[in-house]
């Protein structure tokens, strides 16, 4: 699983995949990362790694042994999903396990997820894939200078992330990076 390394002192993970697993945003898990990093330590040691860039400022993750990944689902907000989660991540009982039983847990409190396109000022299109694509269209808005305007969702039949994958490949030739396209791309959606 090229997500997961192998280190001396055992397999970790990064929390950037861990967040796409998790449903959650990358950037609140590093802020509790960060926020009881002392706590985390007690668990071993912590590393950083830098993430592949896609234009812009680099990114970084941490990357978590087995404990200080259940540690961090302790830390979560506990609806009753991760609660399921977390009972079960501490059964699996290794971080190989637990992962690729988190990998394709449905978090969506509805059981539903949707694709769903966003526009920002300048018309470039941010497509995603969320559980509630307006909460996520807010979110997405405190960290952003052009507010996104939802214009797009669509039910989500397949597993994972497929159908967000399947409409990037789909406007492939209007990619700007990451997950934002020109407005061209607006035309595939429909």
């Amino acid at each position: 699983m090229k997500e997961m390394k192998v280190f001396d002192e055992g397999v970790k993970v990064g929390t950037f995949f861990m967040s796409q697993g998790l449903g959650r945003d990358h950037g609140i898990i590093k802020t509790l990362i960060e926020k009881y990093r002392s706590d985390f330590e007690i668990f071993g040691g912590l590393s950083e790694r830098k993430l592949q860039s896609t234009g812009g400022r680099p990114a970084t993750e941490w990357l978590l042994n087995y404990d200080q990944f259940i540690f961090l689902m302790s830390l979560l907000r506990n609806s009753s999903l991760i609660v399921e989660a977390t009972a079960n991540v501490i059964k699996a009982g290794t971080l190989v396990a637990a992962f690729k039983l988190i990998k394709d847990f449905d978090f969506g409190e509805s059981g539903q997820r949707f694709v769903y396109a966003a526009v920002d000022g300048f018309n470039r299109v941010k497509i995603g894939i969320s559980n509630n694509p307006v909460e996520r269209v807010k979110h997405l808005n405190i960290g952003n200078a052009d507010e996104l305007k939802l214009v797009f969702t669509k039910s989500a039949k397949g597993a994972g992330y497929s159908d967000e994958i399947s409409l990037h490949r789909d406007c492939q030739q209007f990619h700007i990076r990451s997950e934002w396209f020109s407005s061209e791309a607006l035309e595939v959606l429909k």
